[in-house]
């Protein structure tokens, strides 16, 4: 699956949970979600790495980890669509476009040498 048909997934997944908790699905709203995404993420590593008063682990750490992140990981790409985004050029912007001069520099030559 690509990430457009993931966001496509996920879209009707949300729309389905706005309607049935009568959520008004704004930009606003979705920025929030993710904000909050990202806390309870940040909030369990802190806990799975000692890190936070309470330490106790209640569960499988990984799984709750895997959990918070799949939340970041969706809230993240429905504001993409919110906001008609396309996460794909910005990934290839931000990540893919390092490629080539990672790859020449861990080779040891410059980049855009043969």
């Amino acid at each position: 699956m690509d990430v457009n048909q993931l966001a496509t997934s996920l879209e009707i997944l949300s729309k389905q949970y706005a309607q049935r908790y009568q959520i008004d699905r704004t930009g606003q709203w979705l920025m929030l979600k993710l904000m909050e995404e990202v806390g309870e993420l940040t909030q369990v590593f802190l806990k799975q790495s000692g890190q936070t008063r309470n330490t106790r682990t209640e569960g499988d750490a990984k799984c709750a980890f895997e959990n918070e992140l799949a939340d970041v990981l969706g809230m993240t790409l429905l504001v993409a669509r919110k906001f008609d985004l396309d996460i794909d050029a910005g990934l290839q912007r931000k990540w893919f476009s390092h490629q080539t001069a990672n790859e020449a520099a861990i080779a040891g030559r410059s980049p855009g040498s043969a």
